[in-house]
């Protein structure tokens, strides 16, 4: 918030306070408030209140985790400063108009399609746009198999054990032949990733 004007300091409480007016970026009201040191709130507290009323989403519900989702969906198809906009909006991936300015409705439709709070949103076709007829909610280890720079696939998971178990091949030997590291190949031989189904 931006300050306005310093006010006179009063006595409360035997101690002496000052106070100042500050003017909120968001809603220009004008506000009384304490001086502290140095810090100041970016707004009067309109911004949680509107944020509370607009997506029912406050801090103490557990769906503001689904809004995280939402709102980093956007900035890796919008935000070229977002380190992953290479792989979304360099690539014209999009937001369908649906949800890319209303998170009511992507709530809604997260909600009737499995969503919970361990999932992560993952597109179908690595190639098309975050839509409802694309998009789906997984575990972030099953999203890591699909992703599109991945080098194993079930075939070579199979061959790796196989090669570990039934031919005593070393790690270090198995990591050298899949282009992988040691400890990715020690947790697919512990069955910690891409467990046996």
């Amino acid at each position: 918030m931006k300050l306005i004007k310093k006010l006179k300091t009063k006595k409360i409480d035997n101690y002496y306070r000052a106070f100042a007016l500050f003017l909120c970026p968001y809603c220009n009201k004008i506000i009384k408030k304490q001086l502290s040191n140095g810090r100041r709130n970016k707004s009067c507290g309109c911004m949680q209140s509107k944020f509370k009323i607009k997506h029912g989403d406050g801090k103490i519900n557990k769906r503001l985790k689904l809004y995280i989702v939402w709102k980093n969906m956007k900035q890796r198809c919008y935000n070229k400063k977002n380190p992953y906009y290479k792989y979304y909006g360099e690539r014209k991936i999009v937001i369908c108009d649906e949800w890319k300015n209303d998170y009511p409705k992507f709530k809604k439709w997260a909600l009737n399609n499995g969503y919970r709070d361990n999932l992560t949103i993952e597109r179908i076709n690595n190639d098309s746009n975050y839509e409802p007829s694309n998009c789906r909610f997984i575990i972030l280890e099953e999203q890591a198999r699909n992703k599109r720079n991945n080098k194993l696939n079930l075939f070579k998971i199979f061959l790796i054990r196989k090669l570990y178990y039934d031919y005593k091949i070393k790690r270090k030997n198995i990591t050298w032949l899949f282009d992988v590291s040691s400890s990715h190949i020690c947790r697919i031989i512990n069955n910690k990733i891409w467990i046996k189904e």
